[in-house]
């Protein structure tokens, strides 16, 4: 019997899954189009709006052949790949605690800090004076983004008391209940796509990104390999484990960005999926991996190899 993968949503994991591999593929997705009900082998047309419905479903499917793993890049149905982990009892996968956790900035921060990992300030506030405020006690300028939003979406650099109370207030506005001000620090960003698998982090791509300047921060490009000393891309090794291991990520992947200061590493953000956009083919160009496999068998056991590859994991 074929191994079985759950995939949330996004059709070009669905694509790469059955390529590359000989994977059972289910593919959940809403207001299906024909073009994608003939594209799993097993389309399952679902309400995402509805948990308990997509559970329900997934799980009569699972019980007429298990299901091994739920996979999914698209970043809000992440806390739902880990639940249906639980609901269907998978011995491995994200949990949605520590999904949630990464969507959250402010929780991943609150969490890296704690277990020593170095991070801008910040401060979480739920009114536009609150938000002035912590702007100058943050010390001006700040950046202001909502605390879901991933990469550059929705942040602000406020230069003023007065622009950081109106990115604030812009927040709140989208429905919101708190935004998140955060210390602007300065220096080359770097973004790390790394798999984590039985306690064990894989860092499999650092890129050194093209940021343009504020207040837009608009990524032009990226450098790869990262021009980085050998010492700095240790630290950042061991930063991208801790930081993991702080907002209990196993058996899965993620995006992360960090921010090389004068005083050292910042860690930014974990988006705990595939990266999107044009990083993904980036990874694949300059490293040979296919990220939509790597997040298919970050397990502690290989699922199933490649077609045509040697037996083994298919990453070093």
């Amino acid at each position: 019997m074929s191994t079985r993968i759950l995939v949330l949503g996004g059709r070009r994991t669905v694509q790469q899954l059955q390529e590359e591999t000989d994977y059972d593929v289910v593919f959940a997705e809403e207001n299906m189009t024909l073009e994608q009900l003939m594209l799993a082998d097993y389309p399952l047309e679902v309400d995402f709006g509805d948990w308990d419905s997509v559970v329900g479903q997934v799980a009569a499917v699972h019980a007429q052949q298990p299901v091994q793993a739920v996979v999914t890049g698209v970043e809000r149905l992440v806390p739902l790949a880990g639940r249906l982990r639980k609901e269907l009892g998978l011995a491995h996968g994200i949990t949605e605690e520590a999904a949630r956790d990464c969507i959250d900035k402010a929780a991943t921060h609150r969490l890296l800090d704690a277990a020593g990992v170095p991070v801008p300030r910040t401060r979480v506030v739920s009114g536009t004076r609150e938000g002035g405020e912590a702007a100058e006690e943050l010390g001006l300028p700040v950046v202001v983004k909502p605390r879901d939003a991933s990469s550059a979406a929705g942040l602000a650099y406020c230069a003023t008391r007065a622009e950081a109370e109106r990115a604030v207030a812009a927040v709140l506005a989208g429905g919101r209940e708190s935004a998140l001000l955060e210390e602007y620090v300065q220096g080359p960003e770097f973004g790390v796509f790394a798999a984590r698998t039985a306690g064990v982090t894989r860092v499999l791509w650092v890129v050194e990104g093209e940021v343009g300047p504020p207040p837009t921060f608009v990524k032009v490009g990226g450098r790869f390999p990262a021009r980085l000393g050998a010492e700095d891309r240790a630290e950042l090794d061991r930063l991208v484990d801790r930081a993991l291991e702080a907002v209990g990520l196993d058996d899965w992947v993620a995006a992360l960005q960090f921010t090389l200061t004068a005083d050292g590493w910042r860690a930014g953000e974990i988006n705990p999926r595939v990266p999107g956009g044009q990083a993904v083919e980036m990874i694949r160009a300059t490293t040979g991996r296919e990220p939509s496999l790597v997040a298919a068998e970050s397990r502690p056991r290989r699922l199933r190899r490649r077609r045509g590859s040697a037996p083994g994991p298919w990453w070093p």
